[in-house]
């Protein structure tokens, strides 16, 4: 790290890991921050990153029951990479996932209690990690049954290394402190923006692809006060998730779609500092009981599963809660 010139510093970074079963990997950051005046600076930061694969990624299996071609229900087994079963089917090696990230913001303080900054940024992952498409065909169970001996498997799928993912975004953050009604209050705001595509994926499932892109909402908005004076606390946070949209792929040809609306939740607590070791709160996640849209007859099998899994806002509804701290 150094100062360049009085206004401009720049800091430099490295970091080499090694793994047992994976080698080792060198990664860099360069970021930099210029002083425009004295209250607007420009900043910036390139880097590389490495992540091995995760032990669940490598090892874990599990069976579930799902709708197969037609609609019919099937077993279909998540298997690792060196189960026989899944190196039949195709299944190989998981790599490291690598990425290149770039960022490019600006932040400005035009007085001691507002501070606001915005930065725009780029991700590129290389041999993403994620599951296969669902690997079924005309007379697999038996095939997999007479080779080895396994029964009442439909369908097959595994983790792999298929596809690179690049991810482009900008996310703004202001904040403001000063007193009021006799105590301190903080309040900000928080948006997120991003969109994420997918190169290559010829051999994950359609549904996969959809999780890493459209599943999750593009933006996102949260709006946060906390106020404190003396003992007493009282924080609110509203956030509003962006809409989303889900695919599922049940096989021939039949593939649902829809879009669920954005929604708000409301968070809110009040606590008291009773002494120095015991605090007391009370609290609500989603006060307001708000519920994502329900879904169609298509996806939530029929009105079994009337809420999708993948919800931002969930699908319990509200949520109230009394806690005590103790510090020793």
């Amino acid at each position: 790290s150094a100062d360049l010139t009085r206004d401009w510093q720049g800091n430099l970074a490295l970091r080499h890991d090694h793994y047992s079963d994976f080698g080792g990997a060198t990664t860099a950051k360069l970021s930099t921050r210029l002083a425009l005046d004295r209250t607007l600076a420009l900043r910036g930061a390139v880097s590389s990153n490495f992540r091995a694969p995760s032990l669940a990624q490598q090892g874990f299996a599990f069976t579930v029951t799902d709708r197969g071609d037609g609609g019919a229900l099937s077993q279909v087994r998540t298997l690792p990479v060196d189960h026989p079963i899944a190196r039949y089917l195709g299944a190989q090696d998981l790599k490291a996932e690598t990425s290149r990230n770039a960022s490019l913001g600006l932040s400005w303080q035009p007085s001691p209690a507002w501070s606001t900054t915005l930065d725009a940024y780029a991700i590129r992952v290389k041999n993403r990690i994620t599951l296969s498409q669902r690997i079924s065909r005309d007379g697999l169970a038996e095939e997999l049954a007479t080779k080895f001996g396994a029964t009442g498997i439909d369908g097959v799928n595994f983790f792999t290394n298929a596809l690179d993912t690049r991810t482009r975004g900008a996310d703004l953050v202001t904040q403001w402190h000063g007193a009021a009604l006799g105590g301190t209050l903080n309040l900000g705001w928080t948006a997120s923006f991003n969109r994420t595509t997918v190169r290559g994926g010829d051999s994950v499932g359609l549904e996969e692809i959809n999780t890493l892109t459209d599943a999750s909402p593009r933006q996102r908005h949260i709006l946060s006060a906390n106020w404190q004076r003396g003992i007493w606390g009282l924080q609110a946070r509203a956030t509003r998730h962006g809409s989303t949209t889900r695919v599922f792929d049940f096989g021939d040809g039949f593939v649902p779609t829809q879009t669920y609306a954005a929604v708000w939740q409301l968070d809110l607590e009040a606590q008291v500092q009773l002494s120095r070791a015991l605090n007391l709160s009370v609290g609500a996640v989603n006060a307001t009981d708000r519920y994502p849209t329900r879904s169609i007859a298509d996806i939530s099998y029929f009105g079994n599963f009337p809420y999708d899994v993948l919800s931002p806002i969930g699908f319990n509804g509200a949520y109230y809660y009394a806690r005590a701290r103790l510090s020793f």
